[in-house]
Order: structure tokens, then C-alpha cells, then sequence
């Protein structure tokens, strides 16, 4: 992992949230697809949530990949949040989030997506380039 001073692990940051926000935006219809979160205890992570399966196919994938390639520390993680499910987090929230994530880094894509879990739509889901969670295994 390179050091960084705080300051440019801050530029680092807020340089990639605003290039991750103009790159969703060219794929979803709108705000709502998705929710880009700024804050998170990793520094060097960005997590987005969505329900809606194009956020997940091939091209974003590559596109968000592309983000990462001068940032070897950094990693995104596309969460996906599911209405369906009759869980209590459903009732209470209007969506659960499942332990289901596609985690996007400069030299590999993980899918560690519980299809079981997921949206009916998301269960048949294949990411061109990306390897299985080893840790699920």
C-alpha cells in the first residue's frame, strides 16, 4: 500500500467520488438507481447500493475498473439491496441488504453476489472478467 498524507488521501477521495458519480450517471436513469456513499470506515473504498441490475452488467463494470487504474489501493463495492424479500428489514426499511456485493479493483472483480438472496432478476447474473469470492468457498 503506498503512504499518503491525510490531505492526499483526501483529494485521492473526493477526486474518485466525483469520478464514480459522472461514470453512474452515464448508466443510470437516474439518481434513484443507485446511492453512492462517501463515507466508510475503510479509506480507501467506496460503496454504491442499488436494486437495479445495469449497474451490474459488463460495461459499468469495466467502466468503474477503469477508474481504479492508478489507484492499486483502492477498491468499489456494488452492493445490491433487495425490495422483495418479505424480511423484517423490508417492513422497516423498504430494503435489505444482503451480505451481496460485487467488489470492483484495479486488477480483478470479485463476485461474492448471494443469487439466492438477491432479486429474482440478479439471479441468473454473469460479470464478464470477475472470479468468484474465494472467501465464500
Amino acid at each position: 500500500m503506498r503512504e499518503h498524507t491525510e490531505a492526499r488521501l483526501r483529494r485521492e477521495r473526493v477526486e474518485l467520488f466525483k469520478r464514480l458519480a459522472r461514470t453512474l450517471r452515464q448508466f443510470g436513469r437516474s439518481r434513484i438507481d443507485y446511492y453512492l456513499v462517501n463515507q466508510t470506515s475503510s479509506p480507501y473504498c467506496h460503496l454504491i447500493f442499488t436494486a437495479d441490475t445495469r449497474l451490474l452488467q459488463s460495461p459499468v463494470i469495466r467502466s468503474l475498473q477503469n477508474l481504479l487504474v492508478d489507484l492499486s489501493d483502492w477498491e468499489i463495492f456494488i452492493c445490491v439491496i433487495n425490495r422483495e424479500s418479505d424480511s423484517e428489514d423490508v417492513r422497516k426499511y423498504g430494503y435489505e441488504w444482503p451480505d451481496s456485493q460485487v467488489i470492483i479493483r484495479n486488477d480483478a472483480i470479485i463476485d461474492s453476489l448471494d443469487r439466492d438472496r438477491l432479486p429474482q432478476e440478479f439471479r441468473g447474473l454473469v460479470i464478464e472478467g470477475s472470479r468468484p469470492d474465494r472467501t465464500l468457498i
